[in-house]
């Protein structure tokens, strides 16, 4: 059989946004692009069966002004551009025939959310820099423009998080609800200056929107509120104004509102969301219902790009995704706050659409890549086949061993080279997921089946602090390295028990977010590994509580400590505080816009083992962000992934 090579991904495509329309599926796809240094996304359509490229290039983030006509703004002339000036293009598609043409322009940054009657609904990226711009004569633009791009050397903050991983710098930077409407050609601001506008729903009926909504001046909160906006009239209602609730998914159903939401006093910010029926018009809160689920797909993977639709109200039901042990599934919820799985599949439904008796969805199942699936009777079946890059090459079937301890289930899986009952002393990689509040399962995932193929067998686990088990298993807070660095150690001795061949004296240890945190909280804790990659790390939560786009909430609450009143707690959960201890050969993987742990963190733990004369190495991604194992550019996560398997094949042993 063929191997898998480092670059592979550069052939896989990357399917994103399905959307049913008049029996037909709109879906998005990205590929690298020729010179290997950015991604492509172009519109796709599947009718009856048959294929067909819509575009080229362009395309993401689509929405239907009818049932024939797509909107989407240009790549080109997008976001991107906004550090220039603030600009957008919408072009306009007709699905009968022919080329994408403009259809408006806007001196402003906004992207699309739907369009109802005349009115077309978008978000704005509001920049107090280009206050007054749209309006603005051709020479106070100009000035406009000036400062802006003098302001480029400086960088003020006033308020926290001032930046935001992905995002960039965004002091004083919010996203705002505008309207605009196409017959007398006016825009709409819904949202002051000072609100970041976050979910939106839209009652296509009665003409509403719904949005939740936070609004600060010098910090940013942890709870949200909810609003409906009534088109028509111009008003907007506070629905829950004596809340105090982090809504993750709020809906139009019927004539009240579905929410997912908590109040984070039980487990704190990881807790997951109840569900809850609002009613719009006694402003409270009628119904609640505690799944112990967490709604979304935290199953990890590196053949992902894009997104798309995880929750949807159609008929008498919100149809949403859930991660349930190790696999996500679709479930439905009904007035009555009931929960009925509709799919039991091992793997991942990334994304979905509902129309009609239809259901499809973008998919990661069977160690495949992404696929389109239609799903009857909680049976998905596959409806395209645009991936085909991994046939006639190995790929390791995931083994899994399940176990029972301190009241709590436990998975593990292993993959295993080739032949692997042949061989002898076959070594070993651990991989370690994010999060914490992830979960590994059995989808594909490029980097660990690469490692396979050049003979590593790769074992992984979901250790406490991750989803899918429900919150008590996840809270781990206050005890980081404490619970959590036992189970990983427990599996790592189950596996080396069970099977045989595997090589006790050529472990190795890797993992990022999270990972990279207990990567180096291993190497001060054990020397049984040969070497360790630790990536986009957490060495001293005093310091990420203050760098951090997440510390000054995140840091306190995942220790339970504060950096005041009980800093020798939270600096004893630090990896740093055990550095001296350290004598496995390390790498170190960092991005320099990497604003949820920060490259400092990973850099302090880099200086104390060199300082205690540690053989490690560093190495920093610039222009790349927390995502570059998942999203970053091709040829640097080329780079990143061959400067692990270096740095592990230099220290195996013969």
């Amino acid at each position: 059989m063929n191997r898998i090579k480092l670059n592979d991904f550069f052939e896989y495509k990357f399917l994103s946004n399905p959307t049913l329309k008049e029996g037909r599926i709109y879906f998005n796809e990205t590929v690298v692009s020729e010179d290997g240094k950015d991604y492509v996304t172009s519109l796709s359509l599947i009718d009856n069966g048959k294929y067909k490229k819509l575009t080229e290039k362009g395309g993401s983030g689509f929405i239907f002004l009818n049932k024939d006509e797509i909107l989407f703004v240009d790549e080109r002339d997008g976001l991107k551009k906004e550090e220039i000036s603030p600009k957008t293009t919408i072009y306009k598609l007709d699905l009968t025939g022919g080329e994408a043409q403009k259809f408006l322009s806007f001196d402003r940054a906004l992207s699309l959310e739907g369009v109802l009657d005349n009115y077309i609904i978008m978000r704005e990226r509001y920049n107090p820099l280009y206050k007054d711009y749209e309006d603005a004569s051709e020479d106070e633009r100009k000035s406009i423009v000036k400062k802006a791009d003098e302001e480029k050397d400086y960088m003020v903050f006033d308020e926290i998080p001032f930046w935001s991983n992905g995002a960039g710098l965004t002091n004083k930077i919010r996203s705002r609800l505008v309207i605009y409407d196409m017959i007398d050609k006016s825009m709409h601001v819904v949202t002051d200056n000072l609100t970041n506008v976050e979910q939106i729903d839209i009652d296509y009926d009665n003409k509403r929107i719904l949005f939740s909504s936070s609004s600060f001046n010098d910090r940013a909160p942890l709870f949200n509120k909810l609003h409906i906006y009534d088109i028509k009239k111009k008003e907007s209602i506070n629905i829950l104004p004596e809340s105090e609730l982090r809504v993750d998914y709020a809906h139009f159903f019927k004539d009240m509102i579905i929410v997912i939401a908590s109040e984070m006093k039980k487990h704190g910010l990881n807790e997951n969301g109840e569900l809850m029926l609002v009613d719009p018009k006694l402003k409270k809160i009628t119904k609640t219902s505690d799944p112990d689920l967490s709604f979304w797909s935290s199953v990890g993977s590196d053949v992902r790009y894009g997104g798309g639709t995880s929750s949807k109200v159609f008929g008498d039901y919100l149809y949403i995704t859930s991660t349930d042990k190790y696999n996500c599934n679709l479930f439905k919820v009904d007035m009555e706050l009931n929960l009925t799985k509709i799919t039991d599949i091992e793997g991942s439904i990334d994304a979905f659409d509902i129309e009609d008796d239809k259901i499809i969805a973008v998919a990661l199942l069977n160690q495949d890549l992404q696929e389109l699936y239609e799903i009857n009777d909680g049976k998905l079946n596959k409806i395209s086949n645009l991936n085909n890059t991994l046939e006639g090459k190995y790929v390791a079937i995931p083994e899994r061993i399940d176990w029972e301890k301190e009241d709590y289930e436990f998975s593990g899986w292993i993959l295993k080279p080739e032949d692997f009952d042949k061989l002898d002393k076959v070594p070993v990689i651990l991989d370690i997921h994010g999060g914490p509040k992830t979960v590994y399962g059995s989808v594909f995932y490029h980097e660990m089946q690469y490692w396979v193929n050049l003979g590593y067998a790769v074992i992984f686990t979901n250790p406490r602090g991750g989803d899918g088990y429900g919150d008590e298993f996840m809270d781990i807070f206050g005890d980081y390295g404490g619970v959590d660095y036992e189970d990983i150690m427990d599996f790592v001795d189950r596996m080396l028990e069970k099977y045989k061949q595997l090589d006790r004296d050529n472990l190795f240890v890797t993992g990022g977010s999270y990972g990279g945190f207990m990567t180096n909280w291993i190497i001060g804790h054990t020397d049984r590994f040969k070497a360790a990659a630790s990536q986009r790390s957490i060495s001293n939560w005093i310091s990420m509580w203050g760098i951090s786009d997440i510390g000054y909430y995140f840091a306190s609450d995942q220790t339970k400590s504060d950096i005041w009143d009980s800093h020798e707690k939270m600096w004893g959960q630090s990896p740093l505080k055990y550095a001296n201890k350290v004598s496995t050969p390390t790498l170190f993987i960092h991005s320099d816009c990497d604003y949820r742990c920060p490259f400092a963190e990973g850099v302090q733990m880099f200086t104390a083992l060199k300082y205690h004369g540690v053989e490690s190495r560093f190495i920093m991604f610039k222009g790349e962000n927390h995502e570059l194992s998942r999203s970053g550019k091709p040829h640097h996560r080329l780079r990143r992934l061959d400067e692990i398997t270096t740095w592990f094949d230099k220290h195996k042993g013969n």
